[in-house]
């Protein structure tokens, strides 16, 4: 079953959100998103914004909408087309 995290690699303000989905040792792909977010603001344990204030809880749902649509568009596609990061 594969599983998607949300990361970010950079100590600048904003800080760009990457997925990484992977699926055992068959795949393992790292894109950026269109989100961004303070990295004082993000909890890399939960690989999610920290939720301190009403600021970040939009931030969370999108993020959660995105993991769930891509999920759905991996497991459409596997088997069909190739899995990578371009489009």
């Amino acid at each position: 079953m594969p599983t998607i995290n949300f990361i970010i690699q950079s100590k600048s303000t904003p800080s760009g959100i990457y997925a990484r989905l992977k699926e055992g040792a068959i795949l393992d792909i790292k894109a950026k998103t269109k989100f961004a977010i303070n990295p004082s603001d993000w909890s890399s344990a939960k690989g999610l914004p920290k939720i301190r204030d009403e600021h970040n809880k939009p931030l969370t749902k999108e993020l959660l909408k995105f993991k769930s649509k891509l999920l759905d568009h991996y497991n459409e596609s596997v088997g069909k087309v190739p899995i990578n990061t371009h489009l």
